[in-house]
């Protein structure tokens, strides 16, 4: 992505964070998890005007995201592997299909979404929810 003035806050939810499961351990969250960097833009971007002008903010905030995200993704992944391992093969299987269920239930919703402006962050939100629960199901078939 080009960081240049001009930089508009869609561009902040251009790369959606990971959804975590409601039983992922707080403990593997990773202590920094931007909040310095995004007040820092924040001030920015107040100080200099209604459009985000702060290239440097933005870069940093952005590349703090990106390496926060990539920890959350990996502790998410080792954390649900070992977490169906150490279940019997049906319980594997029922929390496979879960996922699946899951999957099947935000694509309906999608496809039934009206496609104006003002659903426009919930699609890409349920999409995003799709991704990475095609991810992590990828993930346990070839592992589990």
């Amino acid at each position: 992505m080009e960081l240049e003035r001009g930089s508009l806050p869609k561009d902040l939810i251009s790369e959606p964070s990971p959804s975590l499961p409601k039983d992922f351990p707080p403990e593997l969250i990773p202590k920094n998890i931007c909040e310095v960097e995004f007040f820092d833009l924040l001030r920015c971007t107040y100080q200099d005007g209604a459009q985000m002008t702060c290239p440097k903010e933005f870069k940093q905030f952005l590349e703090c995201k990106r390496e926060r995200d990539l920890k959350l993704f990996n502790a998410l992944q080792k954390w649900e592997i070992q977490r169906v391992k150490d279940h019997t093969p049906p319980m594997q299987q029922m929390y496979k299909q879960g996922l699946q269920n899951k999957i099947n239930r935000l694509t309906e919703a999608v496809s039934v979404m009206p496609t104006n402006f003002w659903y426009l962050h919930k699609r890409q939100r349920y999409e995003t929810d799709i991704e990475q629960l095609q991810w992590r199901l990828f993930n346990l078939n070839k592992y589990v």
